[in-house]
């Protein structure tokens, strides 16, 4: 039996000789050591197909939460250049812009119902947006 301190000095001959006890049985799952690290690389892991699917949801989960931040950062980007260019509060700014969009929106819907409003945040009437048929039901 070794000291703890032959077995520190010897610690590299302790892994290999663990290593090579059980590398056999350790190919046979996809899994081997490295040339002389003493680590294992292991490969063609299987996983459960419910692992697999809730990865592919984590991944796209991610995947939209990155857009949905980059397009919040292009609708600050845009308020900001407003309230910037035109002097105006943020909260003006931000009313101008939401505005604007929602016009674009309603060149694209091509909406068959006049709104009646102030201003388009406070529209008092909608229905039939992006309905073609010439406000027929």
């Amino acid at each position: 039996m070794k000291s703890v301190d032959d077995a520190s000095k010897d610690r590299n001959g302790i892994a290999d000789t663990v290593m090579q006890a059980i590398v056999g049985e350790m190919a046979k799952t996809g899994a081997y050591p490295p040339s002389d690290d003493k680590q294992f690389i292991i490969e063609d892991i299987k996983l459960p197909e419910t692992t697999r699917k809730l990865r592919e949801l984590v991944l796209e989960g991610k995947k939209r939460a990155e857009e949905s931040t980059n397009e919040a950062k292009g609708y600050w980007k845009a308020i900001k250049k407003i309230q910037k260019k035109l002097g105006v509060t943020p909260q003006e700014a931000r009313g101008i812009y939401e505005t604007q969009r929602g016009l674009r929106m309603f060149e694209t819907v091509k909406p068959s119902l006049t709104l009646v409003g102030k201003d388009l945040a406070n529209v008092l009437i909608s229905a039939n947006l992006g309905n073609n048929s010439g406000g027929k039901p």
